[in-house]
């Protein structure tokens, strides 16, 4: 069996990118804090740091729409394979975008960490808030 510990630690500390057609998400939580009627009638839970999604934030994970910042785009995003020319870039690296929730793969990292990001295709961006 083949020691693999330099590959292990590029896990830990690498610097993630995107390839091929992919772009890489940092998703961004739409849940909220108490609102302000919440918390003082709920002073208990919001001093404990509980937090609660407003109707309109349920409704909208109802509907499966996401959103995140773009942190890297592949080298083939976007290009139109049909003529093999560049089409003009749906996001740019920094936009924030929108996505339909269950799209793409969500990988932890670091591993351990709690933090996710997500692949996702890069006709899979449906709209940027600017």
């Amino acid at each position: 069996m083949k020691n693999h510990n330099e590959q292990k630690k590029k896990i830990d500390t690498g610097t993630i990118k995107a390839r091929g057609y992919r772009v890489l998400i940092d998703p961004i939580d739409v849940t909220a804090g108490l609102e302000a009627a919440q918390a003082d009638k709920f002073q208990t839970l919001a001093g404990a740091g509980f937090v609660t999604k407003s109707n309109d934030q349920k409704e909208r994970e109802d509907r499966g729409s996401n959103y995140g910042v773009v942190l890297d785009i592949g080298p083939d995003a976007y290009k139109n394979m049909r003529r093999d020319i560049d089409a003009a870039p749906w996001c740019k690296i920094g936009d924030v975008v929108m996505f339909r929730r269950y799209e793409g793969a969500r990988i932890e990292f670091p591993p351990g960490s709690s933090e996710y990001v997500i692949f996702i295709n890069d006709e899979d961006v449906f709209g940027s808030i600017e």
